[in-house]
């Protein structure tokens, strides 16, 4: 599986700034429809962990599917450079998708 994302946010950001992800599949094993549930875990540049919630957007189809998550107060609250994981939910257990970096810059740059 394969994803893309939006690259950067200022920190701070609080939605309506999400963070968008187009988890892509060409196994015929992996029918993204059957995807129930998404989040999203995190590791910061620091070396903490956690994880975000996402939804899923639109509709699936078996190769494509879109998730997001919309920003917190707390998420981004410093620069860093954050490394995503989408984690999406089937029945089977759970897929993870393709790491991709966010980097968080100052509001003033």
């Amino acid at each position: 599986m394969t994803c893309t994302a939006d690259a950067e946010i200022h920190q701070g950001a609080v939605a309506p700034y999400a963070v968008f992800y187009t988890v892509t599949s060409t196994a015929a094993s992996w029918d993204l429809t059957t995807v129930t549930a998404a989040s999203y875990d995190i590791k910061r540049g620091s070396g903490l962990t956690g994880s975000w919630s996402a939804t899923i957007e639109g509709t699936p189809t078996a190769t494509s599917l879109q998730i997001k998550h919309e920003f917190v107060a707390g998420d981004v609250p410093d620069v860093d450079t954050i490394t995503l994981v989408p984690r999406l939910v089937t029945a089977g257990g759970a897929l993870l998708a393709e790491p991709k970096l966010l980097k968080v810059r100052s509001q003033f740059d």
